[in-house]
């Protein structure tokens, strides 16, 4: 036997002051009369009677040390094998995988008919039980007896798709806990631990499209994702090719059951001249099969513009950098840039990258992409620091998208100037090149020409393809804010500051053939966008519009739920083992003592 509070069976000691009053019966009083008459007459019946008044008056004191040893036993709550019952310990996980998430014949989610058959599951549990409510996030409830406070954590359970590992889901619970998992895609078994296996949902057939990636061949454009059939039954549907929510194309595919098949659908501007690739666009493919699964059956692609970039070169006409002409012309023949010159009084063209070749802009940058050169005055975005002869250069920054396949390492410079600013290439003097960037506005500052007079750069092999890199960094990706392509599921920062950082930023999500807006606020600059599923999101903010292709994961497996359901739902306990003994107990001593004083005002005891 076992107390669940042994430190009342310190009430016992009240037993012997009870015996004590019992017995105690006060001090005899001796008065005159004046006739025994009365007396002799009473005094034989009561002498006849006094036998059975001491075995009354005894059960008395038994009757109350009865009702003492009840309510005694009702503070300490023992424990006696066979009669109370043990209590048995429950962990209970909610797999919030995405599995969970699918919808059912019926039109439910799985998600709900799990809280349902979790509620039938606790409701199965003891007085004395004791259940942990874990989900992906970790411990909702920790383990407790309190049936009240665990039906409120089933509200609180994630509703957000999550993959948790098994192991870890499992680690979270009492090792010597009974695991019992509700999920829908299948469980290892786990040798180590007691565990029982409730399967939601019924296998169902699911296709999708995952991998998503843009291909440039031979100047030709396409977009390629993998068609993937997560279910044991062939598939039939169709692939939807849409640009800014217009249907442009669409294929026929067959998938056999589990197949994964590439499918490359052409961006050609030659047959489909009215979408207009060439200056850029906004994909979505879109496999139609019919099944339960829809959120996982998009691919989207933001498409940069196709067409050459607008490069304005702002020079002095009389003495043109030939060596910096030269490399554009190179760049215009392979139709990568479209060429034009201008004067440093000209107005800048709207859109154009804008080199500035030992000229400095007249006004402050608009918005727009800029390359100087050599140029130095009030508006230009970094301020020069000193100058420097024959600079060695150490490093440049590696990580930059203008770096890509571009070597410092054996440029000469004869003369450069210091600049202030986010270094890109490091002297042993300081930065003789910076960057910047915002939404909207991306600039590159050199402190020296690519003449031969102040050095080599142009003179080698890399510097064609620094060119380029530059140029096409300019012209699109170094004035975005977001980047162009997300992974669902998580969160979307910008990179860049924005253009107004204490503006609303508008999102809209492209779901399926329906739009859902929402505006956030920026904190301290940055914008935090929740991902949920894939597809296209357009980010407004300033004025400035950006799309986002937002990647899905692997499609979902909905046709696999665990195949044995394991050991069940829990047995209840006897109705007669479930009662509260304090509360029972309790009530018994105190309805003893009520008895006893009934009885001794009746004179019976």
């Amino acid at each position: 036997m076992e107390f669940g509070n042994p430190r009342a069976l310190w009430l016992l000691v009240l037993a012997a002051p009870i015996v004590a009053a019992h017995f105690y019966r006060g001090r005899i009083r001796r008065l005159p009369v004046p006739s025994l008459l009365f007396w002799d007459q009473v005094l034989l019946p009561e002498e006849r009677k006094s036998a059975f008044r001491k075995l009354r008056r005894l059960l008395g004191l038994i009757w109350a040390l009865a009702a003492l040893a009840l309510l005694t036993s009702a503070l300490a709550d023992p424990t006696v094998r066979g009669l109370t019952p043990e209590p048995r310990r429950y962990a209970l996980v909610i797999d919030t995988s995405p599995e969970l998430f699918v919808r059912e014949p019926d039109g439910r989610l799985r998600f709900d008919l799990a809280l349902d058959r979790a509620r039938e599951l606790l409701a199965r549990l003891g007085r004395v039980d004791t259940a942990a409510i874990i989900d992906a996030t970790g411990v909702v409830e920790p383990e407790t007896s309190d049936r009240h406070r665990r039906t409120e954590a089933l509200e609180r359970i994630s509703r957000d798709p999550i993959a948790e590992d098994p192991a870890r889901l499992a680690a979270c619970a009492n090792p010597e806990a009974t695991l019992y998992v509700l999920t829908s895609r299948p469980w290892p078994a786990m040798e180590d631990r007691n565990l029982g296996i409730l399967p939601v949902g019924t296998p169902q057939a699911n296709t999708g499209l995952t991998q998503p990636r843009l291909l440039r061949e031979e100047g030709r454009l396409s977009a390629q994702v993998t068609a993937v059939n997560a279910s044991d039954a062939p598939a039939q549907g169709a692939l939807e090719a849409r640009n800014r929510g217009r249907v442009f194309a669409t294929f026929a595919v067959s998938l056999q059951p589990r197949e994964r098949k590439a499918v490359e659908v052409p961006l050609d501007p030659q047959a489909w001249p009215a979408e207009r690739f060439e200056r850029g666009a906004f994909i979505e493919l879109r496999l139609a099969t019919g099944d339960a699964h829809p959120e996982d059956d998009v691919a989207a692609f933001v498409v940069p513009p196709t067409a050459p970039v607008p490069v304005l070169l702002v020079s002095d006409p009389e003495h043109p950098d030939p060596h910096l002409w030269s490399a554009l012309q190179l760049l215009e023949q392979e139709k990568t840039v479209t060429l034009s010159v201008g004067r440093p009084s000209d107005p800048l063209t709207e859109g154009a990258v804008v080199i500035f070749d030992r000229t400095a802009p007249s006004a402050p940058l608009p918005d727009g992409g800029y390359l100087l050169l050599g140029s130095e005055g009030p508006h230009a975005p970094a301020a020069a620091a000193g100058e420097a002869s024959v600079p060695k250069i150490v490093d440049w920054d590696r990580d930059h998208p203008i770096h890509r396949w571009v070597e410092y390492g054996d440029v000469l410079c004869r003369r450069a100037r210091l600049l202030e600013g986010n270094p890109l290439v490091l002297s042993d003097r300081g930065a003789i090149a910076t960057w910047g960037r915002r939404q909207g506005l991306a600039w590159i500052q050199f402190g020296f020409s690519f003449r031969v007079e102040e050095g080599d750069f142009a003179l080698k092999a890399s510097f064609p393809i620094f060119l380029r890199n530059a140029l096409a960094w300019l012209s699109d990706e170094g004035r975005r804010a977001f980047p162009r392509t997300a992974r669902a599921g998580g969160v979307l920062r910008n990179v860049a500051p924005l253009a107004e950082p204490g503006a609303d930023v508008r999102i809209t999500e492209v779901r399926q053939d329906r739009t859902d807006s929402r505006s956030i606020e920026p904190h301290r600059g940055e914008a935090r966008v929740l991902l949920p599923r894939s597809g296209l999101v357009k980010i407004e903010c300033g004025g400035r519009t950006e799309w986002v292709a937002v990647e899905g994961t692997e499609p979902l497996d909905a046709g696999r739920v665990p195949d044995t359901p394991g050991p069940g739902l829990p047995e209840p306990p006897p109705w007669w083992k479930d009662l509260p003994y304090p509360a029972v107990v309790g009530a018994l001593g105190l309805l003893m003592l009520a008895a006893e004083w009934i009885f001794y005002q009746r004179g019976w005891i």
